[in-house]
């Protein structure tokens, strides 16, 4: 019999989970003193910023005053949640480290969405991303991708919350629906109380607190295997380090990662992260000018590519930790996602108070994505929901103080809600990476796409953009419900038992089981990472063609230009006026707007006023300058 076998094949007589280490007090001190600093920056950022917050917009974005190197790490902390931190190494185990060249990618798809995407959100001088789908399309358009984003980040932050309690609750001995909502609860308090300054500087020392845990594990874990080099080399042998073989390389759509998978598709995820999520959004916009966000944006795809070499590195340790013992076929762990929290407590269970700092990093990670979520998530709603009511039926506009109250309950609404949605999350599948990614395709490429329509095609017109948005969200939830129901396989690397030795221990196999022919369309089995690209082409294959017949774009000569983004005119302005002029399709030029202009702040502050909006600072008037705008 061979000792080579994967997991679904397996049986095991033992329970050796009883054998597990678990958390010493003084690791359930630093990780609950963790928790109490996290929600004591937000007590003191809210009594520092009591007086200086005038108005909704100043909770939403930090007044537009933030340095560029704090929202640079919330930007990564955005999206490197304990997904990242657990489920990365996790997915390397199992399958490869092809996953890692999505670094590549952030070198392309940051600075797509930081030179081109964001700046035009920055100048249009808007909170909710979604108000330039009112400016460019119609209201319809706006409550279609309002909510388009809600579920998305509803989905994705439940996700992101599951996955260090189901990761560690068996390992630490805490219970999964303790750590759910601890941690639920601390980081919408933290969220109501100092809004996005208690974010990003909240994000920015939970950054450090991840890096250092990561240096932390790889150091002692090469100690116990034998060496870093050592790892490296036994995770090359076991099929594990593949980033230079040439399968890596194959252009085929169906495999499941390769280098064309993370470059191209990793890409466009990336565009959909940063350029249509409300979460960065908000935070680029909250830096001091467009140049200090777009600092931001560099600076977080440096930052984030450092942490993803460094969990490589985790990924290679790890398989040569378990290289003959895997733990899941064991039964020392039941699901994938919990072999990282199980190696660290093996490798660091007896320096007591390290396990506890690591289970604070990997909840770090996700107070970081959850917080700027649910922040996103309250802009997005005062904006293009509380507010067009209130104008509505109230027929004034919203008070400054009723604004900031309705805004921190939006957020406790929205923690309470990603709390539900946590426990609800542990149907949706095996590798919470591949869940997490597919919701960004799914339900944010048609957002994605909706605004690349918007900025890039001047004849698209409202009828258009709504049918693309309807049918890629049918496409892409078509092919991603349909791959999950239908278990399309993955293909993992086999693992090995050999080496288990631990008393009660008996591994068998069952008889051999006929692999039953599937019975579903190639395309089901089309990568995770393509969604993206695919629900942005799918919106403008539809909708140029809808637009064309029900007569185009005929306002686009009196919509403002700076809705649009002419590639000519940033870029090659070496081409002639009258072509640049014909690839414009009969907008007018638009000029320089590498900073908008105090007359071009105050126009938009006073149409906000004009529209009712809460956001337009107390002290504006007519002719008069805003005391309140940013430098």
């Amino acid at each position: 019999m061979s000792a080579l076998t994967t997991t679904s094949f397996l049986t095991t007589e033992a329970s050796p989970t009883d054998d597990v280490i678990r958390f010493h007090w003084a690791d359930y001190f630093v990780f609950g003193a963790f928790l109490v600093f996290s929600a004591g920056v937000g007590v003191v950022v809210s009594l520092l910023e009591r007086r200086k917050q005038t108005d909704a917009k100043d909770f939403l974005t930090g007044g537009g005053t933030l340095h560029y190197f704090p929202v640079a790490l919330s930007m990564m902390a955005s999206f490197l949640s304990a997904i990242f931190v657990i489920s990365i190494p996790a997915e390397m185990y199992i399958y490869n480290t092809n996953y890692a060249l999505l670094f590549v990618s952030y070198f392309i798809g940051f600075p797509i969405a930081g030179h081109v995407y964001l700046p035009v959100f920055y100048r249009l001088g808007i909170t909710s991303g979604y108000e330039y789908l009112e400016m460019r399309f119609s209201k319809t358009a706006r409550i279609c991708g309002s909510l388009t984003f809600s579920v998305m980040m509803l989905l994705y932050n439940g996700v992101v919350l599951y996955t260090p309690a189901v990761a560690l609750s068996q390992v630490s001995g805490l219970s999964m629906s303790v750590a759910i909502l601890s941690v639920g609860l601390v980081v919408t308090f933290y969220t109501a109380l100092g809004g996005m300054k208690a974010t990003v500087w909240n994000d920015a020392v939970q950054m450090f607190v991840i890096l250092f845990c990561f240096i932390i594990v790889i150091i002692l874990g090469s100690i116990q295997v034998g060496g870093f080099a050592h790892a490296i080399r036994e995770a090359d042998s076991g099929g594990r380090l593949t980033l230079f073989k040439a399968e890596t390389y194959n252009p085929d759509p169906f495999i499941r990662t390769t280098f064309w998978t993370q470059t191209v598709g990793g890409t466009f995820i990336n565009i959909v992260m940063y350029a249509s999520s409300q979460t960065i959004i908000q935070k680029f916009i909250s830096t001091k000018t467009v140049r200090d966000g777009q600092k931001a944006v560099w600076l977080s795809s440096f930052t984030t590519a450092l942490m993803m070499i460094l969990v490589i590195f985790i990924g290679c340790i790890i398989y040569t930790k378990y290289e003959f013992c895997d733990p899941i076929a064991s039964g020392k762990v039941q699901k994938i996602d919990q072999i990282v929290a199980f190696f660290v407590m093996e490798i660091m269970g007896h320096l007591h108070g390290l396990p506890g700092l690591f289970l604070a990093a990997s909840f770090s990670a996700t107070l970081s994505s959850v917080s700027g979520g649910i922040n996103a998530l309250a802009a997005v709603y005062l904006e293009d929901v509380i507010i067009p009511i209130h104008r509505r039926f109230a027929k004034n506009m919203m008070e400054t103080s009723t604004a900031k109250l309705v805004t921190r309950g939006l957020v406790v609404f929205f923690g309470l809600t990603t709390i539900a949605v946590a426990f609800l999350s542990d149907v949706l599948g095996k590798l919470v990476i591949q869940i997490a990614m597919s919701i960004f395709g799914v339900v944010g490429g048609p957002l994605a796409g909706m605004i690349t329509l918007g900025l890039f095609f001047p004849t698209a017109n409202n009828w258009g953009a709504l049918a693309g948005l309807c049918g890629s969200l049918v496409v892409t939830f078509w092919l991603g419900v349909g791959a999950v129901v239908l278990q399309v396989p993955q293909h993992e690397l086999p693992v090995n038992i050999s080496g288990c030795s631990f008393p009660g221990f008996n591994a068998t196999l069952p008889p051999p089981v006929e692999a039953l022919e599937r019975d579903y369309l190639k395309i089901y089995e089309l990568s995770f990472m393509y969604y993206s690209i695919l629900a942005i082409i799918i919106v403008i294959i539809i909708a140029l063609p809808v637009s064309k017949l029900t007569g185009g774009n005929k306002e686009k000569s009196k919509l403002d230009p700076r809705l649009y983004y002419f590639f000519q005119d940033e870029c090659c302005t070496c081409f002639s006026p009258a072509c640049r002029e014909k690839w414009r399709c009969g907008v007018e030029e638009k000029g320089d707007l590498s900073e908008p202009e105090e007359d071009v702040k105050l126009e938009v502050k006073l149409e906000k006023l004009r529209r009712g909006s809460s956001l337009a600072p107390e002290g504006i008037k007519i002719g008069l300058p805003d005391t309140h705008e940013k430098a």
